[in-house]
């Protein structure tokens, strides 16, 4: 069963591909398989020359809770776990390659890995009362998926290093002040539908160049997969969750 959804691309005239992530049995945990099923629906997107923009949501309670406690990997050798870390990280971070737009809504409780997949967007709208954590320190591992690069590039990297040490738990309004989210709406409903309309109207009229990423750096994503398989090895190869969802 896929965990990702390719709600509708391209579809009349509106241009846009919605991508959902559907997962909501394990808040969208950024397993391998919702990882490789992400990847899989922005190749076939990005294929379709129609498509003028992209909008990355979710469905459940959670937008995505990062990395999948349920997951262990204390048999696997460090080479193999830092390049299953390296192939999920790539399919997380090609919504930065394609050659559109793409807008993130973002909603519930969005720590570590969630808030990496999401700034992998060139815009980001959340429901009014998201929140969002580091969530690296406290658990004991690397950034992945560019985390460590995005983060300082969105925010800078004064905001970012408090972020990271104080691991505070941000609300949608400081979010914002921070430059972290674009806008933040009322609801699930409203952050999505807002989403849509932006993308629609970047579609219509052409590409908005501040929407654009620049692709992430597989060194980067290398490094950052190598780290982070040796904190998890020594943690006995468990994501170790942040808190009970």
């Amino acid at each position: 069963e896929r965990r990702v959804r390719l709600c509708c691309a391209a579809a009349g005239p509106t241009r846009v591909g919605v991508i959902e992530l559907s997962d909501g049995a394990h808040f969208n945990a950024l397993s391998m398989q919702l990882s490789m099923d992400l990847g899989m629906a922005l190749a076939h997107v990005s294929q379709r020359a129609a498509v003028g923009a992209i909008v990355l949501q979710a469905a459940g309670p959670h937008f995505c809770i990062g990395a999948n406690p349920h997951e262990r990997h204390e048999t696997m050798p460090l080479a193999d776990l830092a390049s299953a870390l390296f192939t999920l990280s790539r399919c997380c971070c090609s919504l930065r390659s394609l050659a559109v737009p793409a807008l993130a809504a973002v909603h519930g409780h969005v720590p570590g890995g969630g808030v990496a997949l999401c700034l992998n967007a060139g815009y980001l709208i959340c429901m009014a009362a998201c929140t969002f954590e580091h969530g690296n320190l406290p658990r004991g591992v690397c950034p992945l998926g560019g985390f460590s690069q995005t983060l300082v590039s969105r925010v800078g990297r004064t905001v970012a290093l408090a972020f990271y040490l104080t691991n505070a738990v941000l609300g949608a309004a400081d979010a914002a002040s921070l430059r972290l989210v674009d806008e933040a709406w009322a609801g699930v409903c409203a952050a999505q539908k807002r989403a849509l309309q932006l993308a629609e109207h970047t579609a219509s009229h052409g590409v908005d160049a501040l929407m654009l990423m620049r692709p992430t750096d597989a060194g980067t994503l290398g490094r950052e997969a190598i780290g982070h398989a040796e904190c998890r090895l020594i943690h006995g190869g468990e994501a170790r969750p942040l808190r009970e969802f």
